[in-house]
């Protein structure tokens, strides 16, 4: 509980230019994986999740939160699931 209140504050604190990004969390050795705060192609409860490789190649898709992850789903076909307590304060991509 305490991690979370204290992912939330600095979410909350985050520069402007990162604004529509809650949260972001490593996709594997060089991609992450941006949670945002928009809906973009999702419906539903659904928000916009972007795989960013490190060439800069972005991948939408999208995802909601279901217990203790966020379960992702992207427009290439792939899953993922992302434990909350991988999530992390946003970086300037």
């Amino acid at each position: 509980m305490r991690r979370a209140l204290l992912l939330l504050i600095t979410l909350a604190t985050a520069s402007p230019a990162l604004a529509g990004i809650r949260a972001e969390a490593p996709a594997d050795a060089s991609a992450v994986l941006l949670f945002h705060d928009t809906k973009g192609p999702c419906l539903g409860d659904a928000l916009l999740v972007e795989y960013v490789s490190k060439d800069g190649e972005k991948i939408p898709g999208c995802y909601t939160s279901q217990g203790s992850a966020h379960m992702c789903v992207f427009l290439d076909g792939d899953i993922a699931i992302v434990p909350l307590a991988a999530l992390r304060a946003p970086k300037k991509v």
